[in-house]
Protein backbone atom coordinates (compact mmCIF):
# COMPACT_ATOMS: atom_id res chain seq x y z
CA UNK A 1 0.00 0.00 0.00
CA UNK A 2 1.26 3.55 -0.87
CA UNK A 3 0.29 6.27 -0.09
CA UNK A 4 -0.48 9.82 -1.89
CA UNK A 5 1.22 13.11 -0.81
CA UNK A 6 -2.89 14.10 0.12
CA UNK A 7 -2.76 11.22 2.49
CA UNK A 8 0.40 11.92 4.07
CA UNK A 9 0.41 15.64 4.26
CA UNK A 10 3.13 17.50 2.95
CA UNK A 11 6.00 18.56 5.27
CA UNK A 12 7.31 21.94 5.40
CA UNK A 13 9.86 23.61 7.33
CA UNK A 14 8.42 27.35 8.86
CA UNK A 15 11.40 29.95 8.58
CA UNK A 16 9.56 32.59 10.00
CA UNK A 17 11.72 32.50 13.42
CA UNK A 18 14.67 32.38 11.35
CA UNK A 19 13.45 35.44 9.38
CA UNK A 20 12.73 37.56 12.60
CA UNK A 21 15.93 36.50 13.55
CA UNK A 22 17.76 37.59 10.73
CA UNK A 23 15.75 40.63 10.53
CA UNK A 24 16.92 40.95 14.29
CA UNK A 25 20.18 40.60 13.64
CA UNK A 26 20.71 43.16 10.97
CA UNK A 27 18.81 45.68 13.47
CA UNK A 28 21.12 45.05 16.17
CA UNK A 29 24.05 45.63 13.94
CA UNK A 30 23.07 48.88 12.41
CA UNK A 31 22.16 49.55 15.88
CA UNK A 32 25.83 49.23 16.87
CA UNK A 33 27.49 51.31 13.82
CA UNK A 34 24.67 53.94 14.91
CA UNK A 35 25.22 54.32 18.61
CA UNK A 36 29.18 53.91 18.79
CA UNK A 37 30.11 56.64 20.79
CA UNK A 38 27.66 55.37 23.36
CA UNK A 39 29.14 52.27 24.95
CA UNK A 40 25.92 50.72 26.83
CA UNK A 41 24.24 51.24 24.05
CA UNK A 42 27.03 49.53 22.21
CA UNK A 43 27.07 46.59 24.53
CA UNK A 44 22.79 46.00 24.50
CA UNK A 45 23.71 45.76 20.93
CA UNK A 46 26.98 44.21 20.63
CA UNK A 47 25.61 41.33 22.96
CA UNK A 48 22.09 41.07 20.14
CA UNK A 49 24.84 40.18 17.47
CA UNK A 50 26.52 37.87 19.21
CA UNK A 51 23.66 36.00 20.52
CA UNK A 52 22.07 36.39 16.74
CA UNK A 53 25.65 34.67 15.52
CA UNK A 54 25.01 31.86 17.46
CA UNK A 55 21.75 31.72 16.50
CA UNK A 56 22.89 31.57 12.84
CA UNK A 57 25.72 29.13 13.67
CA UNK A 58 23.58 26.28 15.21
CA UNK A 59 20.88 26.51 12.99
CA UNK A 60 23.35 26.00 9.92
CA UNK A 61 24.89 23.11 11.47
CA UNK A 62 21.45 21.61 12.79
CA UNK A 63 19.64 22.27 9.33
CA UNK A 64 21.46 19.42 7.36
CA UNK A 65 20.51 16.82 10.09
CA UNK A 66 16.88 18.09 10.26
CA UNK A 67 16.63 17.72 6.29
CA UNK A 68 18.23 14.12 6.64
CA UNK A 69 15.46 13.08 8.84
CA UNK A 70 12.73 14.56 7.48
CA UNK A 71 13.71 12.86 4.25
CA UNK A 72 13.71 9.41 5.84
CA UNK A 73 10.41 10.32 7.75
CA UNK A 74 8.89 10.83 3.86
CA UNK A 75 10.25 7.92 2.90
CA UNK A 76 9.36 5.62 5.94
CA UNK A 77 5.71 6.70 5.50
CA UNK A 78 5.45 6.14 1.79
CA UNK A 79 7.30 2.61 1.73
CA UNK A 80 4.15 -0.19 1.89
CA UNK A 81 3.27 -1.84 4.97
CA UNK A 82 3.35 -5.62 4.64
CA UNK A 83 0.38 -7.45 5.94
Amino acid sequence: MKFSDDEIGIMTLSTEHLRRCIETLETAFDGLHRHEGDPVMCDVFRAACVNGERFAETTLKLLPAFIADAKALADAVKEPIDD
